[in-house]
């Protein structure tokens, strides 16, 4: 043993120096990460603190820095994508019984007891307003930014952080940034007014989130609103939290030094919008546009990325050798789209384009790419539904929203500004 016995810890202690569950550890020992001993005269496991203290700060396998923060929100194993225990494979399974909303209070609360998300009309009227002098051309990030900002300044007691005060912010901003969206135009551009969208109310509920914002990001229904709002909610359930995502460390650095959750989800939406993250789906949907362009076009359009030493888009995640669970979930959601309904909406065109979706993956699957990941399952939706190419931001954003408010509702409880990191200075020095 090349540790000192006497220095060694248990499981415990060093899951609690990495801010990490046990089970977390334990998956750090099978991927090779770190070394677990064993003693002669215990069952238990031991670990050198020195190889855990190198391991809660050090660079992971040339991906950047890695930061370990505690969460009972949600595990990703290698293989699985579970929210409070509960794989998401069987959360979407019972997506008709199981809505957004109930995740949302899964996340948050640890029970699924449904609550209404409904927005206050001054902070919807705002976001509107606000987003009509950005003109058709802003970006759905640069939209729910607004509305983002519209829901805060409405909200008086925006900096009272206790629980049940940060849930009731969140279920309003999440309201806030789908009804404060503008109505899609006969071009699918926005808009923007203070038009509303008829709702049907469900019992003595509010229409559900993802029929809200079905009807705002599609602007001629290529399928029924019950399945597709079905096949959203599905999407936004599988969307709604992924561990420390870029986005997700962002929201917790500003729940931290103790900013309002309106400010911790424009924190968030902030990192979003680069390229790598939350609008990965754009570059999918393009090239599924090009695949369906001409025959053959699926051929073509991975060939030439391949040719120019590009990426396929949507392929590969460092946390799944094994291939993201969350993929063949959302294209399996994306496949109810094709069955025929009684009303014949429209069918054969979402029939060609699933065609295409599953012609691109076979093409990755032949050519050994890395498999599709969740930006690739957006993407598709976006493609096969006729959305605007960037609509899988917005998709993205409000879903994740969910997260982040729960991020920052455990960041809540611990010390303020823990995350004061220091810097390695390596530029030039004072001339004595």
């Amino acid at each position: 043993m090349s540790a000192d016995d006497g220095q060694l810890i248990t499981a415990p202690e060093a899951a609690r120096r990495l801010g990490v569950k046990e089970s977390t550890l334990y998956a750090y020992v099978s991927r090779g990460r770190v070394t677990r001993y064993r003693r002669e005269d215990s069952p238990r496991s031991w670990f050198d603190p020195a190889e855990i203290a190198v391991l809660a700060g050090r660079r992971s396998d040339g991906a950047g820095l890695e930061l370990a923060v505690a969460t009972s929100m949600t595990d990703i194993d290698g293989r699985r994508l579970c929210y409070r225990g509960i794989d998401v494979v069987d959360l979407v399974d019972l997506a008709g019984d199981v809505a957004y909303e109930r995740i949302v209070e899964l996340l948050w609360t640890g029970a699924m007891v449904p609550t209404p998300c409904s927005a206050p009309p001054e902070a919807v009227i705002a976001a509107r307003r606000a987003g009509a002098f950005l003109g058709p051309g802003a970006r759905w990030s640069d939209r729910l930014a607004v509305a983002v900002a519209a829901a805060g300044a409405a909200d008086p007691y925006r900096s009272d952080l206790a629980p049940s005060s940060v849930m009731a912010a969140g279920r309003r901003l999440l309201a806030t940034m789908v009804e404060g969206l503008p109505l899609p135009g006969p071009d699918g551009g926005p808009v923007d007014g203070e038009q509303d969208v008829p709702e049907e109310p469900i019992g003595a509920r509010p229409t559900s989130l993802a029929r809200r914002l079905w009807c705002r990001l599609h602007p001629a229904p290529l399928t029924t609103a019950d399945r597709a709002a079905a096949v959203l909610n599905g999407y936004m359930i599988v969307l709604a939290d992924h561990e420390l995502a870029s986005s997700t460390l962002a929201a917790r650095v500003a729940a931290s030094a103790r900013a309002d959750p309106y400010s911790v989800v424009a924190s968030a939406l902030g990192v979003l919008s680069g390229p790598l993250h939350g609008t990965a789906s754009e570059e999918v949907v393009r090239l599924l546009v090009e695949a369906a362009s001409v025959p053959g076009g699926t051929t073509r359009a991975l060939a030439d990325r391949l040719r120019l030493g590009r990426p396929i888009p949507g392929s590969g995640h460092r946390l799944y050798a094994e291939g993201d669970p969350r993929a063949p979930l959302m294209i399996a959601l994306l496949d109810q789209l094709g069955v025929d309904g009684s009303d014949g909406s429209s069918a054969p065109v979402v029939a060609r384009r699933l065609e295409t979706v599953h012609a691109v993956l076979a093409g990755m699957a032949d050519r050994s790419a890395p498999a599709p990941n969740a930006d690739f399952g957006l993407g598709a939706f976006v493609f096969v539904t006729g959305m605007p190419l960037d609509a899988g931001e917005a998709v993205f954003a409000i879903s994740r929203t969910a997260g982040w408010i729960g991020h920052a509702l455990e960041e809540y409880r611990e010390a303020p500004l823990r995350f004061r990191s220091r810097a390695v200075y390596t530029g030039a020095r004072p001339v004595s």
